[in-house]
């Protein structure tokens, strides 16, 4: 008996060794039909927002020949990281973009394609300097998208290029950077230049100064400055609109604020003025709360126009109690001495003291011929 019960293991033992693959074998047979449990991890799409890489294209994906960016461009909303072409074949692919000529991944009828993006030199971004005939050209620097602030030279020099020189550095009467509309190098200027997008728009209210948003339209935004005929009064100094697939979003930079968005409608951000009245607070996705408020007030008056706000970090915005056509930017104290700008004036600002032992905020002036820098919070 115990004979039998040890030669029936042997020949167990001795069937599953013959079944086990041996150097140079395939795990799974050619038949087009493998066992239930037998796939590959990387078989399995990526998830939403994650990276496509070679590794993960499908058995689908490589019948087909499919070609992809490495980011589906509504899950990177930095265009500029979508820099990868991938076909997926029998063996993947995969085709990474010169960087040092600004090159982006973009899908054009199926076929995905490096093509130039000059907006993606983080350091300048004169859109004419990436074209080897400008090479060793004085050009204004436009790292942002706003031509009426260009106000640094830069030289055009392969394959990088040289440090911006500021204009008002070398002269404080001549601080705009102007390209002769007759061509040539560019020259520091003691005025702006004419360029459509510097229009000055009659269509939104300033009530501060720095850059807002329209209320009503995503993709635009304007500078408000002081009215110097008009004390304690704003006006537009000029109207600005995003490119094609992008929207404004303040959590950027000022001279950088529109983002990617392939028009992703959960990037527009606009106010329902015209539905409801009164003071909204408008929320956008990467906005933070220390990084303040941007609000509107919606008053249904001066053909329907509404007040854009924008407050700095530690203020909430709330509506005037004297005033029912403006609203304030309030500090609030969590500590003594906590300071903030007011969002009204650039001479001004808030700072808290202990009053009756309560944290109450009081409003500061600066010294003659200074201004409060909202950055380091102190006036300079």
């Amino acid at each position: 008996m115990k004979a039998v019960v040890l030669l029936f293991f042997i020949a167990i033992i001795s069937t599953i060794s013959a079944q086990q693959p041996t150097a140079g074998d395939l795990i799974w047979s050619a038949d087009p039909s493998p066992p239930p449990l037998a796939f590959s991890f990387f078989n399995i799409p990526p998830p939403v927002g994650a990276e496509k890489t070679k590794d993960t294209c499908t058995d689908a994906e490589k019948t087909a020949k499919t070609q992809f960016c490495n980011f589906l461009a509504a899950d990177e909303p930095d265009a500029c990281k979508i820099n990868k072409a991938i076909l997926c074949d029998a063996v993947p692919t995969e085709k990474v973009c010169d960087a040092t000529k600004f090159e982006v991944c973009k899908l054009n009828a199926g076929l995905a394609t490096c093509v130039a993006e000059p907006t993606c030199n983080k350091k300048v971004t004169p859109a004419n300097c990436p074209d080897a005939a400008n090479v060793g050209k004085v050009v204004c620097d436009d790292s942002g998208s706003d031509p009426c602030l260009k106000k640094n030279l830069v030289v055009c020099k392969a394959p990088a290029l040289e440090d911006p020189v500021s204009c008002a550095g070398m002269d404080p009467s001549k601080p705009y950077c102007v390209v002769p509309a007759a061509g040539g190098d560019a020259t520091c200027e003691a005025a702006g230049p004419t360029h459509t997008a510097c229009t000055v728009a009659s269509k939104f209210n300033c009530k501060q100064e720095g850059i807002l948003p329209d209320a009503l339209d995503c993709t635009t935004y304007y500078k408000c400055i002081a009215d110097t005929a008009n004390p304690g009064t704003f006006k537009v100094s000029n109207e600005r609109k995003c490119r094609p697939g992008y929207a404004f979003d303040p959590a950027l930079p000022a001279d950088t604020p529109c983002r990617f968005t392939n028009n992703d409608a959960r990037f527009c951000v606009k106010s329902n003025c015209g539905k409801t009245f009164g003071l909204q607070i408008l929320s956008y996705l990467y906005l933070k709360a220390d990084q303040g408020q941007v609000g509107v007030l919606c008053l249904g008056s001066e053909k329907n126009i509404p007040y854009v706000f924008r407050c700095g970090p530690g203020t909430t915005l709330v509506r005037s109690p004297t005033n029912p056509l403006d609203a304030d930017c309030v500090l609030t104290c969590r500590s003594e001495y906590q300071k903030a700008p007011d969002n009204k004036s650039k001479k001004s600002y808030y700072v808290c003291y202990r009053s009756n032992g309560v944290l109450v905020p009081f409003k500061e002036t600066c010294n003659e011929g200074e201004t409060f820098d909202a950055q380091n919070l102190k006036c300079v």
